[in-house]
């Protein structure tokens, strides 16, 4: 059945809303559908037509100044050719004083007339060698920390761990007292084992008395009480002679000989393996352990020997107190030399902690520059690495020949 339309009522006209698509009344300023105001929406439009106009406009105008900045480039490329060439010949016609065949010595070492162009020309050099380092590796920051961590290891040694990282397909370098126990560590050891063992001893012999006092007390309301300090008492012993038999058995631990087949190895992946070789730095804190892989991520030192300078980010990564594949960054501190034997360190506030010896220091591009080692004691965020040249001094024999 049709519905009629009565002669009086006349037909809605509707609209299309320019967001949503849908139909509504031409009467109504805001669409029911989306809840758009039409005014509104139609302003913004007309509002991002004429800024995009304005970019377009600008950007045509930069291409303008560029075309025209190339022209009067090469109108100064042409103008210094024609010179060059006009006094080259011109030259030609002129005499020319004499000179000495050969430069000034002096200890043995020929010293060059031109020695402010031969500096200029090393200046452009290094910073051509440090644009081309950049340029050779991304920057982004998560690829190079991604690559990173699949060079790092954990290591697990009979007295304790650390970290270290792979330095070529299958050699992994780490600190020597990650994988040897420190002499000076097992007497700080011991020193501390000694007295807390008197400790608990007196402790037992105060229980002890306790005992003994509470036998002849006849008073119920002081023998609860020195039950509850008696109970009190021996729970603290306990403790404490859990965490003394724990440094007893480090300490045994730290007192036997490691072997490479001691030495556990933890991947990023969590495979694990077992080394096979294990050598020493007699000058470092540095050691060298390999493993049955020869298709390892490995982390490669900066190209040209580029150094770091200061405020440069760094990335340290290891397994701080067991917690693997940890990362932790700051900025590189400055070279520091240690007074006493003369050996260069690289100062960073980059978190390491302990469990993070033997692990990498690397740049924002990836480049390993050190293998962390220490902290000054009771300080915070003044961290030391030994720089990676060490690494290859100490075993560049081992390295060169695989």
């Amino acid at each position: 059945m049709k519905t009629q339309i009565s002669p009086d009522e006349k037909p809605v006209l509707s609209s299309r809303c320019p967001k949503c698509g849908k139909t509504t009344p031409r009467a109504v300023a805001e669409c029911k559908h989306c809840g758009i105001i039409y005014s509104r929406y139609i302003e913004i439009q007309r509002r991002k037509q004429a800024k995009l106009k304005q970019q377009q406009a600008q950007a045509a105008d930069k291409e303008r100044s560029r075309k025209g900045v190339g022209l009067i480039q090469l109108l100064l490329v042409v103008a210094v050719v024609c010179g060059g060439t006009y006094y080259y010949f011109s030259s030609k016609n002129k005499s020319t004083p004499k000179v000495a065949s050969t430069p000034p010595v002096v200890k043995n070492k020929v010293v060059k007339n031109d020695a402010p162009r031969a500096a200029s020309q090393q200046a452009t050099a290094a910073t051509e060698d440090r644009q081309a380092e950049r340029e050779q590796v991304p920057l982004n920051a998560g690829d190079v920390i991604a690559q990173a961590r699949k060079a790092t290891v954990s290591l697990e040694t009979p007295f304790g761990s650390g970290s270290g990282f792979f330095i070529s397909s299958n050699y992994i370098i780490t600190n020597k007292h990650v994988v040897e126990a420190d002499s000076q560590e097992i007497e700080r050891l011991r020193s501390e084992i000694e007295p807390r063992q008197q400790v608990i001893d007196l402790e037992k012999k105060k229980i002890e008395d306790l005992r003994r006092k509470l036998r002849t007390i006849t008073d119920d309301k002081t023998k609860q009480q020195i039950r509850i300090i008696i109970r009190e008492a021996e729970k603290n012993v306990a403790g404490y002679e859990e965490k003394l038999n724990g440094w007893i058995s480090q300490l045994e631990a730290m007192q036997k000989p490691v072997y490479a087949s001691d030495i556990k190895v933890i991947l990023e992946d969590g495979t694990e393996y077992i080394c096979n070789y294990m050598n020493t730095s007699s000058d470092n804190d540095l050691a060298i352990v390999s493993v049955d892989i020869y298709d390892a991520d490995f982390l490669k030192p900066p190209p040209n020997g580029t150094p770091l300078r200061q405020g440069d980010k760094v990335f340290t990564l290891g397994s701080p107190v067991g917690l693997r594949n940890t990362v932790t960054s700051g900025v590189f501190s400055g070279y520091r030399q240690n007074t006493e034997t003369g050996k260069q360190y690289l100062q960073t506030d980059a978190a390491i902690n302990p469990g993070n010896s033997g692990g990498p220091l690397i740049n924002e591009q990836g480049w390993v520059y050190g293998i962390n080692t220490m902290i000054l004691r009771n300080t915070e965020g003044i961290g030391f690495a030994i720089p990676i040249e060490a690494a290859y001094a100490a075993f560049g024999d081992v390295l060169v020949a695989q």
